[in-house]
């Protein structure tokens, strides 16, 4: 999933809708998903979810008897905030 800048279509759809302030065109719920699906992405989940597993995995694989603790801890974290990422933000409902 990817997330769109929702003031970037807003301002699109103003810059569109107003043909100098006289006239408001109409566009077709086709028209909107068009617009919606051809707007760039702000923010890919998918991909932030890739890095942090990544991450997670590096930490994970260090193999320092030393800081095995504070490697699982990061580790943790990192799983964590791919629950969060993944649940989408501060609102998100996660198992622990």
């Amino acid at each position: 999933m990817g997330l769109i800048d929702a003031d970037k279509i807003i301002n699109r759809l103003d810059a569109v809708t107003k043909d100098g302030g006289e006239n408001v065109k109409v566009f077709s719920i086709n028209d909107i998903k068009y617009l919606l699906n051809n707007e760039p992405t702000a923010y890919d989940v998918d991909k932030v979810v890739e890095q942090l597993k990544s991450e997670s995995a590096r930490w994970q694989d260090s193999g320092d008897a030393y800081n095995d603790e504070k490697e699982k801890g990061v580790a943790i974290g990192f799983r964590k905030a791919i629950e969060i990422v993944k649940g989408g933000g501060v609102d998100a409902k996660t198992d622990s």
